[in-house]
């Protein structure tokens, strides 16, 4: 409620095995506030959901704290939350309404499509060098794209 993102964000990429190899370990540069996983799909299941409560929402919470979880079935199962159940009441949105009510998808991806669409309309227009869907794009030089909002 205080608008300031807690803990750390969960992405989940996908890889053939299901696993990051160990190139991609060696070179991948994540930041602290990232909590990154892996699975064949690219998509959550039960048990990256279980390992980010306790290795993230459990040390990122002290009072108590509401989370809003997707109706899809990986999140909304409550022994998932067992790790936090006396500081975490949890809550789960309605079946096609995320786009509405969760507000990552409200208030921050939709902010993040539009930043997205323009810096990709601005490489495409300079013809710049630089791949938007490179993973290890802070390895390389970059070049500076200013926007016009």
């Amino acid at each position: 409620m205080s608008g300031e993102i807690v803990g750390k964000l969960l992405i989940t990429l996908q890889e053939r095995d299901g696993k990051f190899g160990p190139n991609v370990i060696k070179k991948l540069k994540i930041p602290e506030n990232v909590y990154l996983t892996c699975s064949k799909s690219g998509k959550l299941d039960k048990k990256i959901v279980e390992t980010w409560v306790v290795n993230c929402l459990k040390p990122a919470i002290t009072s108590n704290v509401l989370l809003l979880c997707d109706s899809w079935g990986g999140q909304k199962d409550q022994n998932l939350y067992l790790e936090v159940e006396n500081i975490c009441q949890v809550q789960v949105i309605p079946p096609h309404t995320t786009g509405q009510i969760q507000p990552l998808d409200v208030y921050f991806f939709r902010q993040a499509k539009i930043f997205k669409k323009k810096m990709k309309d601005r490489i495409l227009i300079d013809q710049l060098p630089i791949s938007i869907h490179d993973r290890q794009i802070g390895t390389r030089r970059m070049i500076p794209v200013h926007f016009a909002m």
